[in-house]
C-alpha cells in the first residue's frame, strides 16, 4: 500500500533513460493517494472505452437488428430531440444499427407540436413500431456492453481532466542533464528556442498575486493572509517575491525607501515581506524564493555567455520570459517547511504596479506560465484599490487595472479590492459585471483593527471558496496531523482569532523605547525599516499580556550636549520607557546617542536590549564608562586608527565592496548554562541564530571587561567571537542583554524572540517567573541545531 504522500509519476511523460527501477515497476492500475490518475491510466481507459464502443457497433451491424428507417420513425420535426437523417437514401440500401431506438425509451412530444396533435406522447403515431421478441432478447447483451463503454468512457473524461493534477515526488534537483531536452508536458520541444526544464508533473499549484494601478494596497499581507488561510486548511505552502528592480538583493537599499532587510537562513538579504511570509506562515525561505529582474537579467546574460542560447539574439521574449518561468517552476516545487514534500500551493507576489514598465516582462512571463500549467493549476489574484470619496465606494481604479491584466491577456479569478469599509452589496455587483468576475470572486481587504485579523477577514470574504472551485483543492490530500508531526506550526483559523482576542483584551500598558536613527517614517506610523523588532515586541508583548506602546527615540538627539532642550527632551522619553532597545544598523550617524542609551540604561537599571549594533555599542559605552578608555570605539567608525578600537573589522572578511565580507545567515551560538540568555531559550548550551555584522569583540579588552562585571555568556562554535553579553548579577541590573545576532528575524506570533520575551519580561516585573517557565517548556524547534539541519 502506498504512503500518505506517496505519489505515481507519469510513465509516458518521463523519457527512457529518466526512468529509475522504482519508476518502471510502479503497477498500471495502482491509484494514487494524492492527486489523479496518471497520463498512463488516461489513456488506457480511453482505449478501453474506444473498444467496448467498436464491439457493440460491430456486433449490432453483423446480426443486422433493424433497418434505420424503421427505427427512426417516430421522431420527426417537433420532437425533442433531433436525429439526423439516417434513411436509406441517405446512408444508402440494407439495414443500419438502431442504437438510439434500442437503448432508450419511447419518447413524448412537447405540447403543442405536430407530433401532439396526432394523438399525443401515448398514441401510436407517435411511437415507433416495436421490435420482434428475437430482437429484443438479442439486444440485452450489446445494451450492456454499450452501457459499459459509456460508463468507462465517462470516467475517462474525468481523468482527462484532472490528469495535470498529478503531484510527484520526483524534484528538479533530481534531474539528469538529458532530460532538460524534454519539454513539461511530456512532449520533446523547445519553448521560445530554448529547451524546456522538464518538470514531470505539475503537483504544486500557484496562485500570482498582483497589484494594481497603484502601490501600498497591502498585497503582502493579502498574500501571508491567503497563504494562513491555506494552511490553515492543511495544505503545504510555499512563497515567491518577485521584484522589478534591478538589485540582485535587498542588502544595499535605503530603509527610508525600501524598508528593513530581512536575512534568510542562508545568508541572503531580502525584501521586508519575506519577514511577514516567514513569521505568517512559519517557513524557512530560501535566497531563490526571492526572485528580482537583477538575478533574471544576470542568468540570461551569463547564460548567453556560455553559450547555452547556441547563438540565438537574446531577447526579452522569450529568453527573459522563459527564464522567469523556469526559476518559478523550479522554485515554486521546492518544500520549505522541512516536510522534504513538495508543496501544495505556492504563492507568488509581484512587485510594483500592473502599469509599470519593468513589471510587464513578470507579466507576460505569468501569461505564459499559465498557458503551460494547463487548467486547475493557476489562480490571478488583483489587489486592487477602492477609493471612497463623499460617501461613495469609487470601482474606477478597480476597472482601470483589470483593463490593463486584461490588455496582456491576463483574466484575474479574485479581484481583493483594499478599502476603507466592507465592499458594499451594490459596488460589488458593480465590480463583477464590468471586471468580469464571478460576485464571489469580489473579496473585501476593509480596515482591520489588528492584522492579524486579515486571515479571518480573508476566510469569511470567501477566498477559500474561491481558490478551491478555481484550483479544485478538494482533489489535493492535506496534511493528516494525527499521523505526522509537521516541522512548522499549522495555526488554525480559531488561533488566529485567539491572538487577535487576546491583544484586544490586554488593558496594561507597556512602553518600549526604541533608540534608532530611521525614526522619521516611525514616528510617524509609515515607516518599515524596523519591521521585524516591531513585531518581534507585539509578539512578546501578546505572550504575557500587555497593550504595546513604542517610544521612538532619535537617536542623534542624544548626540547634543546635556543640559540642552534636545537632549532633555530625549532623556525625558527614556525615562517615561519600562524599558530600552538599540536594534541593529550601519553607519556612524547617530552611534554616540545609541552609546548614550546603553550607558543610560545600564546607570538607571532599566531592562536593556542591544541587536548587533547595539550590542557593540554597549560594549563601547561599558569600556568608557568601567574601563576608563575615553574615546574608544569601533574600528567601522574610525578607520584611520586614531581612537582605541574595541570592536574590530574581522580579518578573514573581505572590505573591498560596500555589502562584501558581512556575516549572514543563521550561525550557532554556544550559551553558557545558567546564563539568562541559556534559560530564555529553554536550558540549551547551542541555538542557531541568523546574524548580518561584520565587527567583533577585540579580544584584547575581553579580560579587562570580565573583571569589571561584563559577561560574554555566548560564543560562536570556535569559542573566539563574543556573541552575547550581560552584567554580573553582584551589579543588581534587572535586565541588559546584548546579543550579536538578529533574533527578531525568527519571531513568531505563538512563539516570540526569547531576548525579546526576556525584556518584556523584566519590563513588567515577571522575568524570573517566566524564566522559570520557558525552562519547563525547554526550546523552540526552530532554535535547535539538530531540527535545522533537516531544512
Amino acid at each position: 500500500m502506498l504512503g500518505r504522500d506517496t505519489c505515481l509519476r507519469p510513465l509516458d511523460c518521463v523519457p527512457p533513460h529518466a526512468m529509475d527501477s522504482s519508476c518502471a515497476a510502479t503497477p498500471l492500475w495502482t491509484v494514487p493517494v494524492e492527486g489523479a490518475p496518471s497520463l498512463r491510466h488516461k489513456k488506457c481507459l480511453l482505449a478501453i472505452a474506444t473498444l467496448c464502443s467498436l464491439a457493440t457497433y460491430f456486433l449490432a451491424t453483423q446480426r443486422r437488428l433493424q433497418p434505420a428507417s424503421q427505427a427512426y420513425a417516430g421522431f420527426r420535426l417537433g420532437s425533442p430531440t433531433r436525429l439526423p437523417d439516417v434513411s436509406p437514401a441517405r446512408l444508402g440500401t440494407g439495414p443500419r444499427l438502431a442504437l438510439g431506438h434500442a437503448l432508450s425509451s419511447p419518447r413524448v412530444a412537447p405540447e403543442g407540436s405536430r407530433q401532439a396533435s396526432r394523438g399525443g406522447a401515448g398514441s401510436s403515431a407517435s411511437r415507433p413500431p416495436p421490435l420482434p421478441a428475437q430482437h429484443q432478447a438479442s439486444m440485452a447483451p450489446l445494451s450492456t456492453l454499450g452501457l459499459a463503454g459509456l460508463t468507462v468512457a465517462a470516467f475517462a473524461m474525468l481523468c482527462n481532466i484532472y490528469s495535470r493534477c498529478v503531484p510527484c515526488s520526483w524534484r528538479p534537483d533530481q534531474r539528469s542533464t538529458g532530460i532538460q531536452e524534454w519539454s513539461m508536458l511530456g512532449v520533446g520541444g523547445v519553448r521560445g528556442g530554448k529547451p524546456h526544464q522538464f518538470y514531470p508533473a505539475f503537483g504544486t499549484k500557484f496562485v500570482c498575486v498582483i497589484g494594481g494601478v497603484v502601490g501600498s494596497v497591502g498585497k503582502g499581507r493579502v498574500c501571508a493572509g491567503i497563504g494562513a488561510v491555506l494552511k490553515a486548511q492543511g495544505y503545504r505552502i510555499t512563497v515567491i517575491k518577485v521584484d522589478p528592480y534591478l538589485n540582485t538583493d535587498a542588502g544595499l537599499m535605503s530603509p527610508y525607501e525600501h524598508g528593513e532587510v530581512f536575512v534568510l537562513d542562508d545568508g541572503a538579504e531580502t525584501d521586508l515581506d519575506m519577514g511577514n511570509y516567514e513569521r505568517t506562515l512559519d517557513l524557512h525561505l530560501k535566497s531563490e524564493n526571492n526572485i528580482t529582474a537583477g538575478k533574471i537579467y544576470r542568468s540570461v546574460i551569463d547564460n548567453e555567455r556560455q553559450g547555452k542560447y547556441l547563438g540565438q539574439t537574446v531577447q526579452l521574449v522569450p529568453h527573459v520570459t522563459d527564464e522567469i518561468v523556469d526559476q518559478i517552476l523550479r522554485v515554486g516545487q521546492t518544500p520549505t517547511d522541512g516536510s522534504g514534500q513538495p508543496p501544495h500551493i505556492c504563492l507568488v507576489e509581484v512587485g510594483g504596479t500592473v502599469g509599470d514598465l519593468g513589471t510587464a516582462p513578470f507579466l507576460e512571463a505569468f501569461r505564459t506560465l499559465k498557458l503551460e500549467l494547463g487548467p486547475d493549476q493557476f489562480c490571478l489574484v488583483s489587489c486592487c484599490l477602492l477609493p471612497t470619496l463623499s460617501g461613495v465606494q469609487k470601482t474606477k481604479p478597480t476597472q482601470q487595472s483589470t483593463q490593463k491584466l486584461l490588455s496582456v491577456g491576463l483574466i484575474p479569478d479574485m479581484l481583493v479590492c483594499r478599502t476603507e469599509k466592507e465592499i458594499e452589496p451594490e459596488t460589488r455587483q458593480k465590480i463583477a459585471r464590468m471586471c468580469g468576475v464571478p460576485n464571489q470572486g469580489v473579496i473585501s481587504n476593509h480596515d482591520v483593527a489588528d492584522l492579524y485579523a486579515i486571515p479571518q477577514m480573508l476566510y469569511k470574504g470567501g477566498v477559500l471558496n474561491v481558490l478551491t472551485s478555481v484550483l479544485r483543492l478538494d482533489f489535493l490530500t492535506k496534511v493528516n496531523f494525527s499521523l505526522t508531526k509537521p516541522h512548522t506550526r499549522f495555526l488554525t483559523l480559531d488561533e488566529w482569532s485567539s491572538i487577535v482576542d487576546k491583544r484586544s483584551r490586554a488593558t496594561e500598558d507597556l512602553t518600549i523605547a526604541i533608540v534608532a536613527k530611521y525614526t522619521s517614517r516611525d514616528q510617524t506610523g509609515t515607516g518599515t525599516a524596523y519591521m521585524s523588532t516591531i513585531c518581534a515586541l507585539e509578539h512578546a508583548a501578546n505572550y504575557v499580556g500587555r497593550k504595546l506602546t513604542i517610544l521612538w527615540v532619535d537617536s542623534t538627539e542624544l548626540e547634543h550636549p546635556p543640559g540642552t532642550m534636545q537632549y532633555e527632551k530625549t532623556i525625558s522619553m527614556l525615562e517615561c520607557a519600562n524599558g530600552i532597545i538599540v536594534p541593529g544598523g550601519f553607519g556612524d550617524r547617530g552611534t554616540q546617542g545609541k552609546i548614550v542609551a546603553a550607558s543610560w540604561a545600564r546607570k538607571n537599571r532599566t531592562p536593556f536590549l542591544g541587536v548587533c549594533l547595539g550590542m557593540q555599542m554597549a560594549v563601547v559605552a561599558f569600556c568608557q564608562d568601567e574601563l576608563g578608555l575615553d574615546g574608544c570605539t569601533s574600528e567601522e567608525f574610525d578607520p584611520a586608527g586614531q581612537a582605541t578600537h574595541v570592536l574590530r573589522y574581522m580579518p578573514e572578511m573581505s572590505n573591498n565592496y560596500m555589502g562584501t565580507g558581512l556575516v549572514l545567515g543563521a550561525r550557532t551560538i554556544k550559551l553558557k548554562a545558567g546564563s539568562v540568555a541559556s534559560r530564555l531559550y529553554g536550558g540549551v548550551t547551542e541555538v542557531v541564530e541568523r546574524q548580518r555584522h561584520k565587527y567583533e569583540v577585540n579580544e584584547k579588552y575581553i579580560s579587562s571587561m570580565e573583571e569589571a562585571g561584563l559577561r560574554f555568556t555566548g560564543m560562536d562554535q570556535t569559542g573566539q567571537r563574543m556573541e552575547v553579553i550581560e552584567l554580573d548579577e553582584s551589579l543588581g541590573h534587572p535586565f541588559y542583554l546584548g546579543v550579536q545576532c538578529h533574533p527578531e528575524f525568527k519571531s513568531r506570533p505563538s512563539n516570540p524572540a526569547p531576548p525579546f520575551l526576556g525584556l518584556v519580561l523584566a519590563a513588567t516585573g515577571q522575568l524570573e517567573k517566566g524564566l522559570a517557565e520557558l525552562e519547563a517548556a525547554g526550546p523552540a524547534n526552530h532554535y535547535k541545531p539538530s531540527w535545522f539541519q533537516t531544512f
